[in-house]
């Protein structure tokens, strides 16, 4: 079973519901500048911590039971987005700039709202402000947590020369005591 952490999460669900609503804001995650992040006039850049490089706070577990694991503790992990607009429309126009990049923060809050209700926090925002003359677009820098369970688990990782055989097909057997042998090849010299 794969582990999914909070912020991993709530990555996921925001982008899935831009996808399913046909919200054009590309969602992107890393380290990486803003600008190598991708080529796309829209979009949410997604960086764990804050800009000192915290993690974030930990606590007492919550939600004790809700669980198959017992939560050790609870992370408030945090993340920053750059949300990025621009209006290519209107490139020398400040107010079109502010107007695109504020649509897609507003759009961003509430997808996160509807993904994470109850468990994250906004702890700051602000505008990007470090270019103010031939800039194109606008960029909101907001900080932000996720509540991250620690649950009371091993973690077991496979070791790296770890290998599997795969079987596809049509009809593939499920059965694991079945050995599927595939036909040999076609002999070019039958022709």
């Amino acid at each position: 079973m794969a582990i999914i952490l909070a912020l991993e999460n709530l990555l996921n669900n925001v982008t899935a519901r831009f996808a399913t609503e046909g919200t054009l804001i590309a969602n992107t995650f890393g380290w990486k500048a803003p600008e190598r992040q991708s080529k796309e006039i829209n979009r949410i850049i997604w960086v764990p911590g804050d800009g000192s490089g915290s993690l974030g706070d930990i606590g007492g577990p919550r939600y004790p039971g809700g669980l198959p694991e017992r939560p050790l503790a609870m992370l408030d992990e945090l993340f920053t987005c750059w949300i990025i607009g621009a209006d290519p429309q209107a490139i020398q126009d400040d107010l079109a700039q502010y107007h695109q990049t504020r649509l897609n923060y507003d759009a961003w809050v509430r997808a996160v709202y509807l993904a994470a209700h109850g468990t994250y926090k906004i702890k700051q925002q602000s505008w990007d402000i470090t270019r103010k003359e031939g800039r194109f677009g606008a960029m909101i820098k907001v900080v932000g947590s996720v509540q991250a369970v620690i649950p009371d688990s091993p973690l077991t990782i496979a070791p790296v020369d770890t290998v599997a055989d795969a079987v596809a097909g049509i009809g593939a057997s499920t059965d694991p005591d079945q050995v599927i042998t595939p036909d040999p090849p076609d002999d070019p010299s039958d022709d």
